[in-house]
């Protein structure tokens, strides 16, 4: 990766030297370097042909959705071993998560088939990324927004077991509402081509275990009186030049 100053991440390039002297303390040299690349950014060329691929869609649940998934297994044990004539009182909270997953489901259902192509692939600092959206209803469907978002995220984690602690930044975010108030039916398409152009500061993506910066393209469909329909998509930022040359 090039050279790079964030929040929670720092990736510096130094050169070392050292002379072996026989019978005596080694003299020592650092310096540092700093790695851009030196290539200007590509104009765009679209491709010859978009061909957008189905994507498959998630509803997020709530947090308190998730704190009940996460515990009702033990609530139930618990219950059961103390005593099995309460179990009748975990009624109410059973039917509050299925409620919750249908509402998710229906909601997914609603949008209908939506099918996402980006183009380049992989992408530079400075470079624009283009996003091909089409989105097709199996009903009529009422939306109250569509709106696309790229943002680069550091994240950084330090100490070990339960010591351990994850650090994350926003380096940039950048965001486009497609529709508002939008209303489809079964016979309707909707597409859109969606440009983003990085920051000539943009991070490259860079991955060592513990410490990561990740380019992520999020997708957010918000159907009347349902939940939020969501995709995710990781885009790799590379550099213009090949680094083995």
């Amino acid at each position: 990766p090039t050279s790079y100053h964030g929040k929670a991440i720092n990736v510096d390039w130094y050169l070392e030297a050292r002379a072996d002297v026989p019978l005596a303390f080694d003299p020592k040299a650092e310096h540092m370097v700093l790695v851009v690349d030196p290539a200007l950014p590509k104009a765009y060329t679209p491709p010859d042909l978009w061909a957008p691929q189905p994507v498959k869609l998630s509803s997020n649940p709530s947090g308190w959705l998730v704190l009940s998934c996460i515990s009702l297994p033990f609530i139930l044990g618990l219950t059961f071993l103390s005593n099995p004539g309460w179990g009748f009182l975990l009624i109410p909270a059973v039917g509050f998560i299925a409620h919750a997953l249908r509402k998710g489901k229906a909601a997914i259902r609603a949008v209908g088939q939506v099918a996402v192509e980006v183009y380049p692939t992989l992408i530079a600092p400075g470079e624009e990324v283009h996003v091909m959206l089409e989105l097709t209803p199996e009903e009529s469907v009422e939306f109250e927004h569509i709106t696309m978002t790229l943002k680069a995220i550091e994240s950084a984690t330090s100490g070990s077991g339960t010591d351990t602690t994850t650090y994350t930044e926003e380096v940039f975010s950048l965001e486009q509402v497609l529709a508002k108030d939008l209303r489809l039916s079964s016979s309707d398409r909707f597409g859109e081509e969606v440009i983003f152009k990085l920051p000539i500061t943009a991070p490259v993506s860079f991955d060592e275990g513990d410490n990561q910066i990740t380019t992520v393209l999020k997708l957010e469909v918000q159907p009347v009186d349902q939940k939020l329909v969501t995709y995710t998509e990781l885009i790799h930022v590379g550099p213009r030049v090949d680094p083995a040359t």
